[in-house]
């Protein structure tokens, strides 16, 4: 019994000891018009954890060890923002506050084939004769979409990023059946094993990527 006691006592103190090394972080996001924006994906890089903004902005870490982080903000309709250096102590509260600025008019895609070659796409374009095209849309598990998720052709190594609306599109693929890569920080990887592209035809794929973890008040 005595043992057991003095075990009991050695497993508190850890667990005290460890919960005062860890602080929070939390904060609250804005647009231009200093209006709060709800569902932004916040990561914080280095612990690969992520959450997202509730109906007034505001998003919360808890147990975050004592150190120096990167914070992501992504939302479909704002610029993609990084806040570097974001101090964390023990049993404190790190406070950040952020405002976002919306996408511009005009919406894009970054393509970039095996030669490091860009292509800028605005809409879904026809394939060459002889090739295919692989096209489709990036979302999380609430529908919004993903911007500058990276989409990868592993057997090619021709990459693309989804755009504001989440869209991406791969052209002059050559015809045959591929594993293709969907990934972001802060978001599970996802492969498919299989996808067929045709000669002349375009192949949809629409993909939803988990959150690596969520933490929602």
């Amino acid at each position: 019994m005595k043992k057991e006691l003095i075990l009991l006592c050695f497993l508190v103190i850890i667990a005290v000891c460890s919960a005062q090394t860890n602080g929070i972080i939390k904060g609250k996001i804005t647009n231009t018009r200093n209006l709060p924006v709800k569902n932004v994906s916040v990561v914080v890089k280095e612990l690969e954890i992520a959450t997202h903004t509730d109906s007034t902005g505001t998003f919360y870490f808890k147990e975050i060890p004592e150190d120096e982080y990167t914070l992501w903000f992504s939302h479909y309709s704002y610029i993609d923002t990084k806040r570097a250096m974001v101090k964390v102590n023990a049993e404190r509260v790190t406070n950040i506050n952020m405002s976002l600025l919306p996408f511009q008019e005009e919406r894009y895609i970054k393509s970039r084939n095996e030669s490091g070659m860009i292509k800028n796409n605005n809409n879904v374009v026809s394939p060459e004769s002889g090739v295919g095209s692989l096209s489709g849309k990036i979302e999380d598990k609430f529908g919004n979409p993903i911007i500058y998720a990276d989409i990868r052709v592993m057997e090619t190594n021709q990459t693309v990023q989804s755009n504001d609306l989440g869209e991406y599109q791969l052209a002059d693929i050559n015809p045959g059946i591929y594993t293709v890569s969907y990934s972001k920080p802060g978001y599970e990887e996802r492969r498919f094993i299989g996808i067929q592209v045709k000669s002349n035809e375009n192949t949809t794929k629409k993909v939803k990527l988990p959150f690596l973890q969520n933490i929602f008040k």
